[in-house]
């Protein structure tokens, strides 16, 4: 199943108003997740990150791979997301302070 996928299927049938659906919603994805599997799905969801226009899911999805980093057991940044560092920089550069601060933060993870 894709991220994608997966963060469809899982709003369908959690409440939005849930202040701790995203938070759950992090938890469910890091669950069972190896190391492996976390590097490989950065890209994935950094791609998904870009194709969104709302500001704050945007926030919950940087957040959400700052998350996936820290489960990779590693600060070797993947091809897939150092390609598209630049587009997310500037997706998010009206996002507000807390925002860019979480992609600095990322950017920090790897050494950037």
């Amino acid at each position: 199943m894709t991220f994608k996928e997966k963060f469809h299927e899982y709003f369908k049938t959690h409440d939005l108003s849930d202040e701790w659906v995203y938070s759950n919603f992090t938890d469910y994805v890091l669950k069972d997740l190896s190391p492996d599997g976390a590097f490989n799905l950065i890209p994935e969801v950094a791609s998904f990150l870009l194709d969104q226009s709302d500001k704050f899911l945007r926030t919950e999805i940087l957040e959400l791979i700052g998350a996936i980093a820290g489960k990779t057991d590693t600060t070797e940044a993947p091809i897939g997301l150092l390609s598209k560092l630049h587009l997310i920089e500037k997706l998010i550069e009206n996002d507000g302070d807390y925002t860019r601060a979480k992609f600095n933060e990322l950017k920090k993870w790897y050494r950037l």
